[in-house]
């Protein structure tokens, strides 16, 4: 695998600061409620650095698995930490939301890894799979499983629950 060159500091300080802008304002006073309060955004700051200079040992941290050689543009924001994994090859655009429980990574027999454009958010449980792109200004619903690619401005959901069994109105009263 490839590992991407580390990235001069005035480009590690524009990518904190358009990340530190989707958690709100960008001022110092703002950078230390987010940092102090948010474990999204404290994550988010770590891996920019963690990318700058090369540190292995934040690849694992808040119940997040995101390796430094990741390619993630400005904006990235972490809603509700935990259980996020992202594969080091995937490809994130700018302004891209993720909630918990969120996979991205390699799959399939071909091995490829996601390419994901600008502004998608992808909500708690999803899965994307594989060799696929997903477009710009996509919305990807929870525990949505996505192994095929997703045009631009789309939105993809989960399967609708299936009814696997159902009372009678005599068995709801026999039980009363």
């Amino acid at each position: 695998m490839k590992h991407k060159k580390s990235i001069s500091g005035s480009k590690i300080k524009d990518l904190m600061y358009a990340d530190l802008k989707r958690y709100g304002e960008v001022d110092m006073r703002s950078f230390l409620i987010a940092y102090f309060t948010n474990p999204g955004y404290k994550y988010v700051f770590y891996m920019r650095l963690s990318k700058y200079f090369k540190l292995r040992h934040y690849k694992f941290k808040y119940g997040i698995e995101i390796p430094y050689c990741c390619n993630i543009g400005k904006g990235f924001c972490i809603g509700h930490f935990g259980t996020i994994v992202i594969s080091g090859e995937t490809t994130i655009g700018e302004n891209c939301y993720i909630l918990q429980g969120v996979t991205i990574g390699r799959g399939g027999r071909d091995g490829g890894s996601p390419v994901i454009g600008n502004n998608v958010d992808i909500y708690a449980g999803a899965k994307i799979i594989g060799n696929v792109k997903i477009g710009n200004n996509v919305r990807i619903g929870a525990n949505a499983v996505v192994v095929k690619d997703i045009p631009d401005n789309s939105v993809v959901g989960a399967p609708l629950c299936n009814l696997i069994y159902m009372r009678n109105a005599k068995d709801v009263e026999d039980t009363k």
